[in-house]
């Protein structure tokens, strides 16, 4: 995790700093009003090990989610709902179930990955760039990676990624995670005025990201 990754949340009773790490792995800077963002920054840079170790702990005592061996009849999320993996002989596609070539629980993660990965693009993109215009924002480009922790991200040069792993959520959550960067893109951070621009453009946001860290708790591990 990177010190810019993490929430910093202020209020005007705190008046020491400190870290806190949510079950779901989110790690916050609580920290009185008026110390600048530039310095909790730093501050967390500082104690990037001990952040670490904080976050690995609150997940560990959160994660009974499950951990798949990719045996035919296993069941796997697509868009909110499950289905049961096939095996084919060379065959990837969906037909009420992900029907995937036989072979090692390894060959069968990665044909499952790349299935996700293309379903997530053929999804994602025509709804950024509808959402982008909608609401005059713009970013670069989108990429889809491997992130674990992360479901998306936006850097400073506008890359959005989004996780593949998204591909498994209901749409409404995928739609939340798209305004979600897409905000990021004149907001880069999660301040008071980030959450406003964003309930401006998907109201019930919030209730949306509670529902996503829900669902979170029902996706397997899958491995790294």
């Amino acid at each position: 995790m990177k010190a810019s990754e993490i929430k910093i949340v202020r209020s005007p009773r705190r008046r020491r700093i400190v870290f806190s790490a949510a079950p779901d792995g989110e790690v916050s800077i609580l920290a009185p009003v008026g110390v600048p963002e530039a310095e909790l920054r730093r501050i967390a840079e500082e104690n990037l090990p001990l952040i670490g170790r904080l976050r690995r702990r609150a997940l560990a005592r959160n994660d009974r989610r499950p951990r798949p061996n990719f045996a035919e009849g296993e069941e796997f999320f697509l868009w909110g709902s499950k289905y049961p993996l096939r095996f084919s002989r060379r065959v990837t596609a969906f037909d009420g179930a992900f029907i995937l070539p036989a072979g090692t629980p390894e060959e069968v993660f990665a044909a499952l990955e790349g299935f996700y990965r293309r379903a997530l693009r053929r999804y994602i993109e025509p709804r950024i760039r509808d959402f982008a215009a909608r609401a005059n924002l713009t970013f670069d480009r989108i990429r889809i990676s491997g992130a674990e922790t992360r479901w998306g991200s936006c850097s400073t040069s506008g890359t959005i990624s989004f996780s593949w792993k998204l591909a498994q959520c209901p749409p409404p959550l995928i739609d939340y995670v798209i305004w979600h960067e897409l905000t990021h893109t004149v907001e880069m951070n999660h301040s008071p005025r980030f959450w406003r621009k964003l309930e401006m453009h998907l109201p019930g946001a919030r209730l949306r990201r509670a529902e996503l860290r829900r669902f979170e708790r029902l996706c397997p591990v899958f491995p790294d």
